[in-house]
C-alpha cells in the first residue's frame, strides 16, 4: 500500500475538523415551521404576516427537546391567538452565524415582520438572550429586524440592567491610595456608596416567568425582579411584567410532556418537585409568552389577556409576603437599592424592643435602625470612620424611649484572622455592596436573603436604667438573641401563603434555635467575624440556628458598656428556607394524564384507584407512592383539579393522575 502523502494527510485532517465543527453543539440550530393548530384564530391564514421566534436554552439540554417541547408549545399558543410564528432554536455561541441564520430565515419566508427572543433558564439562555437584545438595540442592523420582545422563562433581567447597580460596579475601580498622613492607604468616605432607586432600564420589553417550586432559579430572585420592575416602577407594568406560576419547577419545561429524558445533573441537584403537570406547565408558560408578544406588538390590549388580567395580579398577591420579608423586615440591598451605609432593617429596629421586653410599665418605644459596616474605627484604614453605636435615650415624648440600633447585612463570610482581627480595612471593605455585587453570582441559584443581620443593640440593663427603674446585669440573662431568632422564624411561618406552609410542614426541615453562644475572646472583632450558625442536625432532623452574642454590663469597660450585640436570623432568610432551601430537594414531575374514564360505562368503574359512583359522582383512593414521590394523587373532573381528600364532585368524565418520580 502506497504511503499517504503529507499534503493529502493535511487535507484529510482539515476536512475532519470542518466535519467535527459542523457537528458541534455550539452550532446547533433548527428552523421550525409554525405549528399546525385546529384552533388557530382568524388572521393566521397562509400568507399573512408572521413572526420569527429566536429561542436560546440551557446548553446541557438537547435543542431537539426544547424544540419539541417549550418552543412548539409557544408556537401553538401564538397560532391560536392569530399569529403564525417560525422558530429558530439556537444553542451555543450566538456570535457565530446567528445574524446570518435570522436573515436567511426572513429571506426564505418573506412574510416575517416581527422578531422575538425567548430563553429558558439563566444557564446560558437567559444571559445570552439579554446580551443579544442589548447588542441589537445598540447596533441597528445587527439583526435584520428590531427585537420586539424578550421572554425570560425561568430567568430574569440581571441586576446590571439597573443603572445604579452598573454605576456601583464602576466604583470598584476606586482603590485606596497612600498619602503622607495615611501611609496604609486612604479612601474618601462615601466614594463606594451604592444607594440608588434600583429600577430597571432595558431597551426591549421583557416578560419574566418564574416557578414557585423552581430550585434552580429560585422564586425569591423572581420576587426581586417583581419588586424592582413592578413595585418600584409601576409605570413599567406592561413593559416589564413578572409572573410566578404556582407549582412549576425548573425541570418541567426542559422536555416535551411525554418525554422520558432525565434532567441534567445541575437541575437534579437543586430542583424541587413540581405540583403541576408538564403539559400544564408548557401550556401556561407558552400562553403567557404569547399574550405578551401580542400586547407588545399591538395585537391585543392588556385587559384582553390572561397574562395581565389574571397572572400578573395573582403574582402580586403571591409575592406580597416575600416583599414584606425582604423589604420591610430585612431591608435587603437587592430589593431596595440600599447599601452598607444607607438603609434600614425593620427587624433590627424591632429587635431593640424585644431585647428590653418587658419594659417597666407605662413605657413605650420610638425605634429606628441604621446600616453601617460594623468595623468602623477612626484608626482603621482605608476610611478612618467615626464609630456608630446603639443607644437608648429618654424621648421628648413623655413615656417613650428612643432606641437606635446599628446593623450590617452579611452576604459573604470573612474570618477574624483574614481581617487581622478587624484592623485590615482592605479585607473589611470586601463586605461593601460594591464588592458583594461582583462576588455573589446573579443566576438565580444563590440565596437572595442575608446570612444574618448582625445587629448592635443596647442592653436591657441600659434600657431599664434610662427609665429610672432598678437595673442590673442579670436583666440580660437568658438566650435573648435566640428568642429574637425564634420570633423571626415564627413571623416567616405566619406570613407565607398557607399552601407553602402546608408543603413545608409536610416535607420540610424545621429550624430549631440553639442557646446563644459567646465568642472565644469577648471582643468586637471576634463577634463581628463569627457568623450566625446553621447546623444541619441529622439526629434531630432540624436546621439548628445558633446566635453569637456579646454583652457588656454598664460597669464594664466604657468602650462597650451598655451594649448587647446579637447575630439575628433575618425573617427573609427564614422565609427563603421555608419556600426553597428547607424543602426536600427531590426533582420530580407532577402528574400527566393517564386515561379518560367515562362515568356512563360501568365496565370502567374502579380502575386505577378510581371509583365512579352513581350520579357521576367521582371519588378515588390515595395511590401508593414510593418514598421519593409525593404521597397523593390528583383527580381532574371537567377541568377542575382537586387534591385528596376530595369532596364529592359531579362530572361526566374524570381522569386520574399519579406522580412520576426520578
Amino acid at each position: 500500500m502506497a504511503p499517504i502523502r503529507p499534503s493529502l494527510l493535511l487535507l484529510l485532517l482539515l476536512l475532519l475538523l470542518l466535519l467535527l465543527s459542523s457537528l458541534a453543539p455550539a452550532s446547533a440550530r433548527f428552523l421550525l415551521a409554525p405549528a399546525p393548530s385546529a384552533g388557530a384564530a382568524a388572521g393566521a391564514e397562509a400568507g399573512s404576516d408572521a413572526a420569527l421566534l429566536v429561542f436560546i436554552g440551557r446548553s446541557d439540554v438537547a435543542p431537539e427537546d426544547y424544540r419539541d417541547g417549550l418552543v412548539r408549545a409557544v408556537q401553538s399558543e401564538m397560532l391560536s391567538r392569530g399569529l403564525a410564528a417560525w422558530a429558530l432554536v439556537a444553542q451555543g455561541d450566538l456570535q457565530k452565524g446567528l445574524p446570518e441564520a435570522v436573515e436567511r430565515a426572513i429571506d426564505e419566508h418573506g412574510n416575517i415582520t416581527q422578531l422575538h427572543l425567548l430563553a429558558h433558564s439563566m444557564a446560558d439562555g437567559g444571559v445570552q438572550a439579554q446580551e443579544l437584545a442589548l447588542k441589537a438595540a445598540a447596533q441597528p442592523g445587527y439583526l435584520p429586524l428590531p427585537v420586539s420582545s424578550l421572554s425570560l422563562v425561568a430567568g430574569f433581567l440581571t441586576r446590571t440592567q439597573r443603572p445604579d447597580v452598573a454605576a456601583c460596579l464602576e466604583k470598584k475601580k476606586l482603590k485606596p491610595h497612600p498619602t503622607f498622613r495615611y501611609p496604609l492607604g486612604y479612601l474618601e468616605d462615601g466614594v463606594h456608596n451604592c444607594y440608588g432607586p434600583n429600577t430597571v432600564s432595558f431597551p426591549t420589553p421583557t416578560l419574566t416567568i418564574g416557578g414557585s417550586l423552581d430550585g434552580v432559579v429560585r422564586v425569591t430572585r423572581i420576587a426581586e425582579a417583581h419588586y424592582t420592575q413592578a413595585v418600584l416602577s409601576p409605570s413599567d407594568a406592561t413593559r416589564f411584567p413578572v409572573v410566578v406560576v404556582p407549582g412549576l419547577n425548573h425541570a418541567s419545561l426542559l422536555f416535551p410532556a411525554n418525554s422520558s429524558s432525565e434532567p441534567p445533573s445541575a437541575v437534579l441537584d437543586t430542583d424541587l418537585r413540581a405540583e403541576i403537570s408538564r403539559q400544564d406547565a408548557l401550556r401556561t408558560a407558552a400562553g403567557a409568552v404569547s399574550d405578551f408578544i401580542l400586547v407588545t406588538t399591538g395585537g391585543a390590549r392588556p385587559s384582553e389577556t390572561d397574562l395581565f388580567e389574571k397572572m400578573v395580579p395573582n403574582t402580586s398577591e403571591q409575592l406580597s409576603p416575600v416583599n414584606e420579608a425582604f423589604v420591610e423586615m430585612e431591608g435587603n440591598w437587592f430589593f431596595t437599592g440600599y447599601d452598607d451605609e444607607n438603609g434600614t432593617s425593620g427587624w433590627a429596629a424591632r429587635a431593640q424592643e424585644m431585647m428590653a421586653d418587658p419594659l417597666p410599665s407605662k413605657w413605650d418605644w420610638n425605634l429606628r435602625n441604621e446600616f453601617h459596616l460594623l468595623t468602623d474605627e477612626e484608626k482603621i484604614p482605608p476610611y478612618y470612620r467615626h464609630r456608630h453605636r446603639p443607644n437608648v435615650t429618654v424621648s421628648s415624648k413623655p413615656g417613650y424611649l428612643d432606641g437606635i440600633t446599628v446593623a450590617q447585612l452579611r452576604f459573604i463570610e470573612l474570618k477574624p484572622a483574614q481581617t487581622k482581627f478587624g484592623l485590615d480595612g482592605y479585607e473589611i471593605i470586601k463586605e461593601e455592596k460594591v464588592n458583594i455585587l461582583d462576588t455573589v453570582v446573579d443566576d438565580g441559584s444563590a440565596q437572595v436573603s442575608a446570612i444574618e443581620i448582625a445587629t448592635k443593640l443596647a442592653s436591657r440593663e441600659l434600657s431599664f436604667n434610662r427609665t429610672g427603674a432598678k437595673s442590673s446585669p442579670s436583666l440580660d440573662d437568658g438566650n435573648r438573641c435566640a428568642a429574637m431568632n425564634a420570633a423571626a422564624y415564627d413571623w416567616a411561618r405566619s406570613a407565607v401563603q398557607k399552601a407553602d406552609l402546608a408543603r413545608f410542614e409536610a416535607h420540610g426541615v424545621p429550624m430549631r434555635m440553639i442557646d446563644d453562644k459567646k465568642t472565644i475572646i469577648p471582643a468586637g472583632p471576634w463577634w463581628i467575624y463569627t457568623y450566625l450558625g446553621y447546623d444541619d442536625n441529622s439526629k434531630t432532623g432540624t436546621m439548628d440556628i445558633t446566635s453569637i452574642y456579646a454583652f457588656y454590663p454598664l460597669d464594664s469597660n466604657p468602650y462597650g458598656a451598655g451594649n448587647h450585640y446579637c447575630k439575628l436570623l433575618s425573617p427573609a432568610r427564614a422565609m427563603e428556607w421555608i419556600l426553597i432551601d428547607g424543602q426536600e430537594q427531590s426533582t420530580g414531575y407532577a402528574p400527566e394524564p393517564k386515561d379518560w374514564y367515562n362515568a356512563t360505562n360501568p365496565n370502567l368503574w374502579a380502575k386505577d384507584g378510581i371509583d365512579l359512583c352513581e350520579q357521576c359522582q367521582c371519588a378515588f383512593e390515595q395511590m401508593t407512592a414510593d418514598e421519593h414521590s409525593v404521597k397523593s394523587s390528583i383527580l381532574e373532573c371537567e377541568g377542575a383539579v382537586h387534591y385528596w381528600p376530595l369532596n364529592v364532585m359531579i362530572s361526566l368524565r374524570c381522569k386520574v393522575h399519579s406522580y412520576a418520580s426520578l
